[in-house]
């Protein structure tokens, strides 16, 4: 791909995914749950950055959006390669207990 500048890679990708039946390069699949978890212990806005990397860290996860207040981390996940104790188990090694509030 001599002279193909990476914006016009990326779009191309998008473009190739689309065309397989997703919706572009984010589309979850739908074997994929999605979980919110209660974290404990997050004192600053900075918090919530050390929780998404650890639970981005895990084998299995689609995605994590973390939130100070409320402190709580929405994450999108195969269930068939992780579960949520796994996730729970993520974020107190990284000094956040949580527990889940709610799935999907």
């Amino acid at each position: 791909m001599l002279g193909v500048s990476p914006s016009s890679a990326t779009q191309q990708a998008q473009a190739a995914a689309a065309g397989s039946g997703q919706v572009g390069a984010s589309a979850t699949p739908t074997s994929f749950r999605q979980v919110v978890l209660e974290v404990e212990g997050m004192t600053c806005a900075a918090c919530p950055r050390a929780v998404k990397t650890a639970l981005e860290g895990v084998d299995g996860v689609y995605s994590v959006e973390t939130t100070y207040k409320p402190p709580e981390a929405v994450v999108r996940f195969d269930p068939t390669a992780v579960s949520v104790e796994d996730l729970t188990r993520a974020t107190k090694s990284a000094g956040f207990p949580s527990s889940p509030k709610s799935s999907s």
